[in-house]
């Protein structure tokens, strides 16, 4: 078999979360010198501007903005391994449905597609996080807004333990964050046929997983033909306070999906 050159490696889109900004990935792409990881700064975050129409902003948005990253990057519609964490992860998954081929792999860590379970009784303190967010916003309340969800998602006490300027900074992407709650929440699309997403897919989460995120990775795993799972220590918050082992795993994974796929081209070439 002929090893695959640097040069002809498959890049990685890795998004990341709400808060965050590319800047989170930057250890996956230590974890893969041997490739091109591809980490844009979502809307509103890191230095992305933020949406032009707040009023009816959706994960198309999102997916249009990252094209459009992706076409001045690479300079064509090149495949891509594809990544996701929480809000990353549901703006991931609404790219894969609309560029199916496109994605040669999908990895999704604990992805807010929250709409799948919309009505699940387990999915209560999500819906309220969001509402309650969208209530302090409405006030000026933004630290506030900042303290609730840094506490929801990393434990409670976790935003005091920051200092006064970080939490001063994310206070004032809160407003990105409201826009992020209701986008996931205004989804209406349906699932998509089992088949439709026939790529290798690697579904994490994490030993702390909440039952509404346990559920909605259920119903992914459903209409993904071809999908593995895997759960790392820590929260939701793991692909950033758990590097070194949820970067491991994705490397691995994204290396022997290749090779996987070199394997079967060799043999029906």
């Amino acid at each position: 078999m002929n090893s695959i050159s640097i040069d002809e490696r498959t890049p990685v889109l890795a998004l990341h979360c709400s808060l965050g900004s590319g800047a989170q990935w930057r250890s996956l792409a230590k974890a893969m010198p041997e490739r091109e990881v591809i980490a844009p700064d979502l809307l509103g975050y890191g230095d992305a501007p933020a949406p032009v129409a707040s009023d009816s902003f959706s994960l198309d948005d999102e997916v249009d903005a990252i094209e459009r990253h992706l076409i001045g990057r690479l300079g064509i519609r090149q495949p891509v391994h594809l990544v996701g964490h929480s809000y990353g992860g549901a703006v991931a998954w609404r790219f894969a449905l609309r560029n199916p081929s496109r994605v040669k792999t999908l990895t999704l860590f604990e992805p807010v597609t929250m709409w799948l379970v919309r009505q699940h009784p387990a999915a209560a303190p999500f819906r309220a996080l969001a509402r309650l967010t969208a209530s302090d916003m409405e006030v000026g309340l933004a630290t506030q807004a900042a303290r609730r969800f840094i506490d929801f998602w990393s434990g409670s006490g976790a935003f005091a333990l920051i200092s006064a300027e970080r939490q001063a900074a994310l206070a004032e992407r809160m407003s990105k964050v409201r826009l992020d709650f209701a986008a996931c929440l205004a989804e209406r699309f349906s699932l998509p046929a089992p088949g439709y997403l026939n790529m290798p897919a690697l579904l994490m989460s994490s030993i702390g997983a909440l039952e509404a995120m346990r559920a909605n990775i259920r119903i992914l795993r459903s209409v993904l033909n071809e999908c593995t799972t895997a759960e790392v220590s820590g929260g939701h918050m793991a692909p950033v306070e758990n590097r070194a082992q949820v970067d491991a795993i994705i490397a691995s994974f994204i290396k022997n999906s290749e090779r996987q796929t070199a394997h079967q081209e060799e043999l029906f070439a």
